[in-house]
């Protein structure tokens, strides 16, 4: 199993991708180790929504004023859309689905050659770039 962290925007489109790590990594220590953490994926004023019980409290958080936590609140629902997009992933590439050849982890070729991607990352950034060229996954009631 392989895990990849995973950023978008309010309207569903994928912003950000981490290389993928192993199954037992934990998100904490994805985050950390990717470049996500620098400014230059968001601005200071920038509003970041995680999963609930997902606590990066000295990189990110900061106490928030009651008007604030309002429209926090308000704001959170957009939380529904990472997951819907990861479904989308899912079952619209099977390829992602069930167990992956080992060549695709890591394969002596990506290694021989000092490649910073191995075929994994190459294939889930694939399918990614595939599904932010569809239609957006947040539904327009009005058409």
């Amino acid at each position: 199993m392989v895990k990849v962290f995973i950023v978008c925007s309010p309207l569903g489109a994928v912003t950000y991708l981490s290389t993928a790590w192993g199954g037992r990594a934990s998100n904490v220590e994805m985050v950390r180790a990717s470049d996500f953490i620098s400014s230059k994926f968001h601005q200071p004023r920038d509003q970041l929504l995680a999963d609930r019980g997902f606590t990066m409290v000295e990189e990110f958080a900061k106490q928030l004023s009651p008007k604030e936590v309002e429209v926090s609140r308000k704001i959170s629902s957009v939380r529904i859309h990472i997951e819907r997009v990861i479904g989308l992933l899912k079952k619209r590439f099977t390829i992602l689905q069930g167990p992956l050849a080992i060549n695709l982890i890591k394969s002596q070729r990506d290694e021989a050659g000092n490649l910073k991607l191995a075929s994994i990352d190459k294939l889930v950034h694939v399918c990614f770039a595939l599904i932010n060229m569809n239609d957006g996954i947040v539904y327009n009631e009005k058409k």
